[in-house]
């Protein structure tokens, strides 16, 4: 019997993701919400995935990011503590 690793394969729509696509780094912050609905804001941020959303900066400030959100620093920037420590 062969006990080689098969890959699944997953590929195009079939692929499950939860991860955003960006083609270029958004600058904002962002992550994975699987509540998210169509038109609803901030939802659909990478123009791929629905779930994928802006949170934390204006004009989604309103949306609040969870603590794994993904936070692109600009070099020099100071990553800003959720707790508002710093």
């Amino acid at each position: 019997s062969s006990s080689s690793s098969s890959s699944i394969g997953l590929t195009g729509s079939q692929q499950v993701a939860d991860t955003c696509t960006f083609s270029r780094d958004p600058g904002i912050p962002y992550y994975w919400d699987p509540t998210c609905e169509q038109n609803q804001l901030g939802c659909f941020a990478d123009a791929w995935h629905l779930q994928c959303r802006f949170c934390g900066a204006a004009p989604f400030d309103s949306i609040l990011c969870p603590v794994s959100t993904e936070i692109s620093l600009q070099p020099g920037e100071l990553p800003i503590q959720a707790n508002g420590a710093r």
